[in-house]
């Protein structure tokens, strides 16, 4: 099982970065208009829902560890995924916070790749996720 790893330094404080990452409304304007519903707390259910490319999707996870504003780890399960929604086809998604000089350090990692093609995929929107939401926080 292969990893991916995404980081960038955000202009914001952590408890600011932290807010993007749970409030629907910001979730929605950075993440591919995604509809975020989360029950925020450890063994919480988190639902991702919208529309890609004309198709409707809900993918949806487990929280594993929530830990503001440092730390959210989920495992996940995706309808694109070709996988049944069983435990075993959940993939292993963690966000890390850390105080930076110049706001706040945000580390995603996803894990759970076999397919070369898919994890190039993840990389790709993770890196373009994560700009969109530092361009929300830094412009507003």
């Amino acid at each position: 099982m292969e990893y991916i790893q995404v980081e960038l330094v955000i202009k914001a404080s952590p408890e600011k970065v932290w807010q993007a990452l749970i409030d629907p409304e910001m979730v929605r304007a950075y993440f591919f208009g995604t509809n975020l519903e989360g029950d925020w707390r450890e063994g919480g259910m988190i639902y991702f829902r919208g529309e890609w490319d004309g198709q409707a999707y809900e993918d949806k996870g487990v929280i594993q560890v929530f830990d503001p504003p440092r730390q959210l780890d989920y495992v996940y399960w995706s309808s694109w995924s070709g996988t049944e929604d069983k435990p075993e086809n959940y993939l292993p998604v963690s966000y890390r916070l850390e105080v930076h000089p110049e706001g706040t350090r945000l580390k995603v990692e996803q894990g759970g790749f076999t397919d070369p093609d898919r994890k190039q995929h993840s990389i790709d929107n993770w890196t373009m996720v994560m700009h969109a939401m530092k361009e929300l926080l830094e412009e507003g």
